[in-house]
């Protein structure tokens, strides 16, 4: 196990989980361990879980979220060309809602190449859904997706604006929130 400090901007408590690279952890067992129990128990408090894939075929980005009332535990995983470094980790991060948008734009960035962005959610009020984002020469559509009997078929793309994927995330987050109950 190793500790990454810092990957990306402002994190500060992100963690990597895996075989160590020769990497010397700045904390000790005991702390990290507490961490990890910690992040482990808030799962047990998940209202609602978001999993999102960023894919070009070549690059898979994976993050797989769980909401809480207040925060989001995220745990993500990367896959194929320029991410060989990550290969075997997790990295688990704890969140704010409202950061999920910007973070999944930035793990976008991460992927040069054209891709697909799948979105899936699942609440404990069991609504479930399923969202697409496509990415073409750097500009995001939404595929229509038609159904025909037990046939889905995916139609013409709508076009959108830069901000497509906070819109989407903040779409998703707003229709989870609304559905799920009030624990007493």
């Amino acid at each position: 196990m190793g500790v990454i400090p810092d990957v990306g901007r402002g994190i500060t408590e992100t963690v990597m989980l895996g075989e160590s690279a020769g990497r010397d952890s700045k904390r000790g067992p005991d702390v990290l361990t507490a961490w990890l129990t910690g992040f482990t128990a808030e799962l047990n408090l998940t209202r609602s879980r978001i999993t999102i894939v960023i894919s070009s075929g070549d690059e898979t980005i994976h993050l797989e979220v769980s909401l809480c009332d207040d925060i989001c535990l995220a745990i993500l995983v990367l896959h194929g060309e320029g991410f060989e470094e990550f290969e075997g980790f997790e990295l688990l991060r704890r969140l704010d809602p409202p950061e999920l948008g910007r973070v999944t734009e930035e793990l976008c960035s991460l992927v040069e190449k054209d891709c697909v962005l799948t979105l899936t959610y699942l609440s404990e009020a069991k609504v479930a859904g399923m969202e697409f984002l496509h990415r073409v020469d750097g500009s995001w559509a939404r595929p229509t997706l038609e159904r025909d009997g037990d046939t889905v078929t995916v139609g013409t793309d709508s076009s959108l604006e830069a901000n497509a994927v906070r819109v989407l995330l903040a779409a998703t987050l707003t229709r989870l929130q609304t559905t799920t109950g009030r624990r007493p």
